[in-house]
């Protein structure tokens, strides 16, 4: 998985590189360098150009580099134990562009900061935030042609109607000849029937692994504490195990990290999945909101969305 996204910057930038150029474009880059990693393109008569500084390096200043705060959603790597068990950054954490100390700094978490986390390793997790970060583009690069002047899509003649024609005149001089040959069916031809609809076929019902509502006990503890529709979705990894217990959520499906020290509980309300047995005792990966039992328990709920074996 991280290998995956460390991809994702140099796939960007080839596909807005391959992109035509029209009018004033302006390419934001990550760093002031024609080989950093791609961000956005803007127009040049955007308002977010007028807020636009040289750079503070002289010699990049000369070369026609500028910089301004531009609002985009980014991936980057932030260390493991800077993370709680809900996967909630510390404040002041700083987010790099690659997964090493020595890597450029896209960011720092903030309280209010908007992030989910795309995947959790032991040393580096995979981050993406949404936050306004400084961007760099080469003044000197922006094309001196007007939008004009750049070739564009021939427009469609407009339709020449004579406006002293009459309306819906259907006389059969006045229409135009048809591009349609009507052939009489021979005599005898059966009436064509139409085609029966498809019954629906019955849903098929979950296996006898799965425990239906009537197999729990009630239980003083929430059953499926509730998910605020703008919860972060979070990428667990585990063995999935299956096991009833007589305290707790009476959840049957648990997660058991790879280190085997911590145990979430699995709400599979929200997936239908007609025979489970191949993913028991398996190492999995669970997407899915993570809440506590209750506020300030250290047992944790995963509200699944989707779950597959791990690769």
């Amino acid at each position: 998985m991280m290998q995956i996204w460390r991809t994702v910057p140099l796939a960007i930038t080839a596909l807005i590189s391959a992109a035509h150029l029209y009018g004033n474009d302006v390419i934001l880059r990550l760093t002031p360098s024609f080989e950093a990693a791609i961000i956005a393109k803007i127009d040049a008569r955007s308002p977010l150009m007028q807020s636009a500084r040289p750079v503070l390096e002289a010699d990049k200043a000369q070369q026609g580099w500028k910089w301004l705060e531009y609002t985009a959603t980014l991936d980057g790597y932030i260390l493991s134990h800077r993370l709680s068990k809900n996967f909630d950054a510390a404040p002041n954490s700083l987010v790099r562009l690659e997964p090493n100390q020595h890597s450029q700094v896209l960011t720092t978490i903030q309280r209010d900061d908007i992030f989910e986390i795309i995947a959790r390793n032991d040393t580096w997790s995979t981050i993406r935030f949404r936050k306004a970060v400084p961007v760099y583009f080469n003044s000197l690069a922006i094309p001196n042609y007007t939008a004009d002047q750049v070739p564009g899509h021939a427009l469609p003649q407009r339709l020449k109607i004579d406006p002293n024609s009459k309306v819906a005149n259907v006389a059969p001089n006045a229409l135009r000849p048809e591009n349609i040959k009507w052939h009489a069916a021979p005599p005898g031809t059966p009436t064509p029937i139409l085609p029966k609809r498809a019954q629906p076929t019955e849903r098929v019902q979950p296996s006898s692994i799965m425990t239906g509502a009537d197999d729990q006990q009630e239980s003083e503890l929430p059953q499926r504490p509730e998910v605020q529709a703008d919860s972060p979705l979070r990428n667990l990894a585990g063995t999935l195990v299956r096991e009833m217990s007589h305290t707790g959520p009476r959840f049957p499906i648990r997660l058991k990290s790879p280190t085997g020290q911590q145990t979430a509980y699995v709400d599979m309300t929200h997936l239908f999945i007609n025979d489970l047995r191949p993913l028991l005792n398996q190492k999995v990966q669970i997407i899915g909101e993570v809440r506590p039992v209750v506020a300030g328990s250290q047992d944790l709920i995963i509200q699944a969305r989707t779950i597959r074996l791990a690769e």
